[in-house]
């Protein structure tokens, strides 16, 4: 996959609705949650633990009913996402019986910066306020903070090198 065409996007979508989309240019899908849980600050708890150098993680993103649950796999600079699709309540389900939506490999640093960059931009359109009324949860602003900075310093190790 060419770097170019990870395409990763956040939209509030309606009162404590959220919809992501994710692409490597040939595989696409849409994810959605609901305000069932906090999906933006999870997914955003993850991917810093990931660029902190963890090898793999999780996060969900619950529906109504239903749950997206998005499985990180890391290898040196890059990861392996693959988002799996639980129908109904029962969440304890094992990942071999989900639904693959989709399953890329990508830049780690990519994926995070496009994240980052998504969070701005929610952050720009709702302001502080606007955004926890529409989603139901206080923006990450302090987590926002933390991947901004090791971002930074993974630029500016890297032209060190």
């Amino acid at each position: 996959m060419s770097e170019s065409t990870l395409r990763f996007t956040l939209a509030l979508v309606g009162k404590g609705w959220l919809e992501a989309s994710l692409s490597d240019g040939a595989n696409q899908a849409m994810i959605t949650a609901s305000y069932l849980s906090n999906a933006i600050t999870e997914l955003l708890l993850i991917c810093t633990s990931l660029v902190e150098g963890a090898q793999e993680g999780q996060c969900i993103w619950k529906e109504e009913p239903g749950e997206y649950r998005w499985l990180f796999t890391g290898h040196e600079e890059q990861i392996k996402i693959r988002v799996l699709w639980f129908n109904g309540s029962i969440t304890h389900r094992p990942d071999e019986e989900g639904e693959c939506k989709i399953s890329i490999e990508c830049s780690l640093l990519k994926f995070a910066t496009k994240l980052k960059t998504q969070l701005d931009q929610l952050l720009k359109i709702w302001g502080i306020e606007g955004y926890k009324k529409e989603w139901g949860y206080a923006f990450p602003q302090v987590e926002l903070e933390k991947l901004r900075l090791l971002l930074k310093e993974k630029r500016d190790q890297a032209s060190y090198l």
